[in-house]
């Protein structure tokens, strides 16, 4: 399969590297400029060489690049009404891809588009707006839509339909075309060199300060030198003023990270999410470049057309958007620091400095200590605090006032969790920090946190309550910039087995499946495709197969294959461009394990109907690195034990290249590799599959996988189908291949237990490729008492508000722990309750059965009897209280020794509190 960003075929047919020899014909060159409304800025792509040795060239200097820069005012939600939106424009667009966030269209957008794959926002948020027509089908996958007529969008994240638009774009252009104005007075505080990459010039941009660089560069300057390099600390914002008409950028964007320079990516881009290119004239800004574009982009008056990208990273805003690119995620940070007091149309106004509080806005309170339950604990305190950040230097404006757009609140939150790695009976506590970070208060801010199955909840701050597994906390009111601090406390329930198995001859099937989708390439198309495992499967492969182009336009090795992965558990996505002059057709396959297994099935005819969940670690293992041309392998491994690496996962920003193997390299790693033509940047993941079930009636089963593996020869310029099998009792998961140049892999088709792989070669000589096939057995093994490899436990917590919310994307914090078994099999509590004549308390088991408890104080035996352990449902027991018991309890309460001896695993003693 290929991958790469596409280059004029003529040219590239002579590189040498090149898979497959050129076919057909060719069109103009289509990175010649295009017409469109007004002006337009332009980001032309042409090759860049992987490493850069930055010069000064007298003369190359910009007006002002080493100035030093003058006061600014911090802005706090710069951007006005377009924070939160990937996309924001006045008028029209023209898509082609899918984007990865929120978008406004004040125009017309005749598209059919993917949105939202990255957005965490609510069902209510408005992720997809369109004020004039609209086409169909967009896939909204998290938020509403406002567009009219009501029709032409599936819903997949719970939303519906507005009734009324909910953005002023008149109004907001208004501030953005201030703001614009208002950045282009910074003077420039950083310098701009030429630099040599591989023998190729580039215009380097150098900073050195922490927080803020500044950089000027003009339309004929960037038309001077092809390629961009960002040489600045990681974290610092970064602004480009570009002047002049119709500017062109040329070539690749690089950056300087960890003493190299890495071409711009998803990953690198990370570290820098406050760059901005600022462009105030009212023409075209064009980005045509040769690997992803990285960096906001600010036109509010300008038609910006990206004719050219690996996929462009930041906020566009322009009155006009053409792309056929996907736009990904990475929205500027929520303060920008602006010129003076500003002078342009809309410029926002002081928010009056001071320390009072908005009435009804939270304030400081005293520490409390939480009220014991029956699952509390006395010697437990927690507190709920709310803070307000520092006043910077400058006081905050905020986009209000004439011309300008409503204060709107913003409140995030972020959770972190005390021990990332604790072992099953541990008490952790996650830390959950609220933030209004926005200019308007913040009301009715409520936090919800489903405790996720594997911990119990212990205690809670003040204005918290759970129900079940979910944690409600009230919140309250926040100002600007306010902060409120929630601590939870949980117990780890343990997951450790002993003694033996219930029904040591039950065992699981297991029902893997496909899907697939048809592709359709107009000449010059990028599509985004995306595949979904039903009713919640995990992906484990995905391959494009491309089966035709058009006679006499062009060949298979101009179908490129730029992304090809799983963005989720049960999603498998591919960015595919048809760089033929004639159609293409493809089709997308995905192999799908299902979520969970089938009922119990014993040999002895003693299974009953429950069923184990499958289990896929939400976040893949990644990794990020520059390619040179030649062939390079690079390697991800799942870290912990237990694991398998599924869905193969790769991206290339920019160059050109074609991966030419992916295949399992032994234990829980994977390999893939790529033949670059022109340098690339290539990120590369695999998910990681747990070989264990979840636990069921305190057992589990582990999932069997065999590798097969085969050779097969390609006939000299033939194009053939080899097929590898699984053995009877198997079915064929992930896939692996490796070829040798000469020959190209076009995909394969996952029919189960056999996997059908497609090879073409151009070579005057047969050819010897290599296939894998990962095969996952029909059914699990028989039943282990306990969990015996480390478990992955997630919690997401939200939050959310009565007021309007600036950004509903970033309402969702995660904190994640691995789990080892340890040596605990039951878990005492902190506390137990008197109920009358008994005593109340939770034993928590990683197995099933009765445990056995003696409660003692002074050398006086104050309670007794037994509870039953059950780990599907960690209930509270009760015991006998002795007469001692229930005359100390109803004086006083007391900390006694517990005592509780499992019919499964070792006895467990401990110091919990009573309370009568």
């Amino acid at each position: 399969m290929l991958g790469g960003t596409p280059r004029r075929a003529l040219a590239r047919s002579t590189r040498a590297g090149r898979p497959l020899a050129h076919r057909g014909t060719r069109t103009a060159d289509r990175t010649a400029d295009r017409t469109g409304a007004g002006r337009t800025l332009a980001v032309a792509g042409t090759g860049a060489a992987l490493a850069f040795t930055a010069v000064l060239v007298p003369g190359l200097l910009l007006d002002g690049s080493a100035a030093t820069g003058t006061g600014c005012t911090p802005l706090t939600q710069p951007l006005g009404p377009a924070t939160g939106y990937t996309e924001f424009v006045r008028t029209d667009g023209q898509r082609g891809s899918e984007s990865e966030g929120a978008i406004a269209y004040g125009g017309d957008l005749p598209t059919a588009m993917t949105v939202g794959t990255r957005l965490t926002s609510a069902a209510g948020a408005p992720t997809l707006v369109v004020a004039g027509s609209h086409g169909q089908w967009f896939n909204l996958q998290k938020g509403s839509a406002y567009v009219v007529p009501q029709s032409g969008v599936n819903f997949n994240g719970g939303g519906g339909y507005l009734a009324s638009n909910p953005i002023d774009f008149a109004a907001g252009f208004t501030h953005l075309e201030g703001l614009s104005d208002d950045l282009a007075t910074s003077a420039a505080t950083g310098t701009v060199s030429v630099g040599s990459a591989g023998g190729n010039q580039v215009l380097v941009l150098r900073g050195t300060d922490a927080d803020r660089n500044v950089f000027s560069l003009s339309a004929a300057q960037l038309a001077s030198q092809p390629g961009i390099g960002y040489d600045v600390p990681a974290g610092s914002q970064v602004l480009v003023n570009v002047t002049g008409s119709a500017p062109r950028v040329t070539g690749q964007m690089w950056i300087m990270q960890g003493g190299g320079w890495q071409q711009v990516s998803d990953a690198t881009m990370a570290g820098w999410p406050g760059i901005m290119w600022n462009y105030t004239g009212a023409d075209t800004f064009t980005v045509q470049v040769g690997s992803a574009w990285g960096g906001t982009i600010l036109a509010p008056r300008a038609f910006v057309d990206v004719a050219s990208a690996g996929h462009t990273i930041g906020q566009i805003i322009a009155r006009k958007l053409r792309s056929g690119f996907e736009t990904h995620q990475r929205l500027f940070p929520n303060t920008l620091c602006v010129p003076g007091a500003g002078g342009g149309t809309g410029t926002p106004t002081p928010t009056p400095s001071g320390s009072s509080t908005p009435s009804g806005s939270a304030t400081p309170t005293a520490t409390p200590t939480a009220t014991p339950t029956a699952t509390a604990t006395a010697t437990t305190t927690t507190t709920a605090t709310v803070t307000s950040s520092p006043s910077p230097t400058a006081s905050p404006t905020t986009p209000g006032g004439p011309g300008g757009t409503p204060e709107r609140s913003d409140v995030t939150i972020r959770k972190t969790v005390s021990d990332a790695a604790p072992e099953g009976g541990d008490q952790v506590t996650y830390t959950l920090v609220v933030t209004n970070q926005g200019t308007a208060p913040a009301t009715g801010v409520v936090v919800r946190d489903d405790l996720p199955a594997g911990v119990t909840h212990v205690s809670s701050s003040p204005g918290c309550s759970i129900a079940g597994s979910v944690l409600t906390c009230a919140v309250g009111d926040l100002a600007p910039d306010a902060t409120a601090t929630l601590e939870v406390v949980v117990t780890v329930n343990p997951t450790a087995g002993a003694g033996r198995p219930v029904d040591p001859q039950s065992h699981h099937w297991l029902t893997p499946y496909k899907s697939e989708q048809q592709i359709d390439l107009e000449p010059g198309q990028t599509r985004t495709v995306t595949v979904d495992c039903a009713d919640g499967g995990i992906v484990t492969d995905g391959s494009v197969r491309i089966d035709h182009v058009d006679q006499g336009t062009g060949d298979a090795s101009d179908v490129h294959v730029l992304y090809a992965g799983s963005p989720s558990t049960s999603t498998w996505k591919a960015i595919v461009r048809n760089d033929a002059t004639g159609r293409a057709q493809a089709k997308a396959f995905v192999a799908c394990l299902p979520a969970g297994t089938g009922v119990a099935d014993s040999q002895v005819g003693t299974g009953n109907s429950h069923t184990h969940r499958l289990l896929a670690d939400p976040d893949p293992v990644t990794e990020t690195r520059a390619l040179p041309a030649g062939t390079t392998s690079m390697r991800v491994t799942c870290a912990a034990e237990g694991t398998f690496p599924i869905a193969p996962t790769y991206a290339l920003s920019g160059g050109e290249a074609w991966l030419v193997g992916s295949e399992p390299a032994g234990g829980r790693t994977w390999e893939l590799s790529f033949l670059v033509a022109d340098p690339t940047t290539a990120t590369v993941g695999v998910r990681c599959l747990h070989l264990t079930t979840s636990a069921v009636q305190g057992h589990t089963h582990d999932l069997q996988q065999t590798v097969e593996s085969a050779t097969a020869t390609v006939p000299a310029g033939a194009n053939v189908e080899r097929q590898l099998h699984c053995p009877d009792d198997a079915k064929g998961m992930v896939s692996g291949w490796r070829v040798p140049p000469g020959v190209l892999a076009l995909g394969n088709d996952p029919r189960l237990k056999t996997r059908a792989f497609r090879f073409e070669s151009t070579s005057a000589s047969d050819q010897q490729v290599t296939m894998w096939l990962v095969c996952f057995k029909d059914r699990t093994t028989v039943e282990s008492i306990g969990t015996g490899s480390p478990l992955l436990v997630t919690n997401v917590a939200r939050v959310t508000s009565t007021s309007v919310d600036a950004d509903p994307g970033n309402n969702q914090g995660t904190a994640s722990m691995l789990v080892e078994p340890g040596d605990d099999h039951v878990t005492l509590p902190p506390v137990a309750l008197r109920v009358g004549r008994k005593l109340q308390l939770q034993v928590l088991s990683a197995v099933p059965g009765k445990g056995r408890v003696v409660v003692r104080a002074g050398g006086k035996k104050l309670a007794k009897g037994r509870v039953v352990l059950d780990p599907d449902h960690q209930t509270p027991g009760t015991v006998k209280l002795t007469r001692k018991g229930k005359r100390l309890l109803a004086r006083t309460d007391v900390v006694a020794t517990v005592t509780v001896d499992p019919s499964r695993g070792r006895t467990a003693r401990g110091r919990v509190q009573l309370q009568g």
